[in-house]
């Protein structure tokens, strides 16, 4: 019998084990523990394979703002989301409960083209710039665009104690040890000024309108 097969059928009994017959309850109960003790599972097992995960495409070397998009997306859906990076290049994962990570990068996805078309149309507007000058003010932009559109992504944060719980579970028994950075922006000179206050106010104007009685997925495309 397969591991999903196992937990799944320890799961059943669990929430049997919440029945209001106290008899088939405590027989349930006693299921679900002998089959933890027979394959050598805890609580924390089960936890963690409630979490789910969804990856995206990151590029080889992702920049900072695309990072730090993807950290505020995964904060308003009670998600988390880490790196993976190998030789066919960078992912980001989201990981959280049910079809949390799917709501996440639909959000991720969605913002990161209003963000791209916005900081197009800035650097248009640029002249008589060296290409280098260009590159790094569309950054600065880029950056300060997701510090802008922050505030408008947390009105769809909600606390969830049990997503908590079941991520804290799939990171101790999956991912004990990944390191974790600092995500460093590029400091804005004098001249970047008007960069920096543009992608901002970009941000900061951008909708993600929360449908009322409505799934998340649906609400999401309401985005403008």
């Amino acid at each position: 019998m397969s591991d999903e097969r196992i937990l799944e059928r320890i799961k059943k009994c669990l929430a049997m084990a919440g029945s209001s017959n106290p008899h088939e309850a405590e027989i349930a109960w006693r299921q679900a523990q002998k089959l933890m003790q027979e394959h050598r599972l805890d609580m924390q097992d089960i936890d963690a394979s409630e979490a789910n995960t969804v990856k995206h495409p990151a590029g080889k070397r992702p920049p900072v703002w695309m990072l730090t998009l993807a950290q505020t997306c995964a904060k308003a859906f009670n998600c988390r989301v880490i790196t993976e990076s190998s030789i066919q290049g960078s992912k980001v994962v989201f990981i959280g409960l049910d079809n949390s990570p799917q709501f996440c990068e639909y959000a991720f996805v969605a913002l990161q083209n209003q963000l791209t078309a916005a900081r197009k149309k800035y650097v248009a507007t640029l002249y008589r710039c060296k290409l280098t000058t260009k590159r790094r003010r569309g950054e600065i932009f880029s950056e300060n665009w997701v510090n802008g559109v922050w505030s408008t992504v947390m009105r769809f944060a909600e606390a969830d104690e049990t997503a908590e719980k079941v991520i804290k579970a799939y990171f101790d028994k999956n991912l004990p040890a990944i390191p974790t950075r600092e995500l460093e922006t590029r400091k804005v000179i004098k001249r970047d000024f008007h960069a920096a206050y543009a992608g901002y106010e970009a941000g900061q104007n951008t909708k993600l309108h929360k449908a009322v009685n409505r799934d998340r997925r649906t609400g999401l495309n309401h985005l403008h």
